[in-house]
């Protein structure tokens, strides 16, 4: 829907959320009261670039870190007070006006699969 606003925008980060919860190992590291376009999440025990890469693999493009990563650590994590370890595992999910519902889904879904099948593997 060309037309989303703010709030249904809220709505669907709120309900992307509410699906990650289910994840194991999932750690949200974006504050609650933050824009609804990005979610900012770890998955503990895969680093960031491998599950880019698995996501990748399924069609599923996210970025490593912080929008202020540079290629290092993220400072703006780090200042955060998060932990090296959840800051090494993270990820920036990024969300427009033209995402649905099904692709969060689909997105959870995939984070799942990468789960029960990297991990095991690490």
């Amino acid at each position: 829907n060309v037309n989303t606003s703010f709030e249904e925008m809220r709505k669907l980060k709120n309900y992307t959320l509410s699906l990650l919860k289910s994840v194991p190992n999932v750690e949200i590291n974006s504050p609650s009261d933050s824009l609804p376009y990005i979610i900012n999440m770890s998955v503990m025990g895969i680093p960031s670039q491998v599950l880019i890469n698995y996501l990748s693999d399924k069609g599923i493009y996210v970025s490593a870190g912080s929008a202020c990563k540079k290629g290092h650590r993220s400072e703006v994590l780090s200042v955060m007070g998060l932990p090296p370890k959840v800051i090494d595992s993270a990820i920036r999910v990024s969300m427009s006006r033209y995402t649905t519902a099904e692709e969060t889904e689909i997105f959870v879904s995939a984070v799942n699969d990468a789960v029960k099948n990297i991990r095991t593997k690490l």
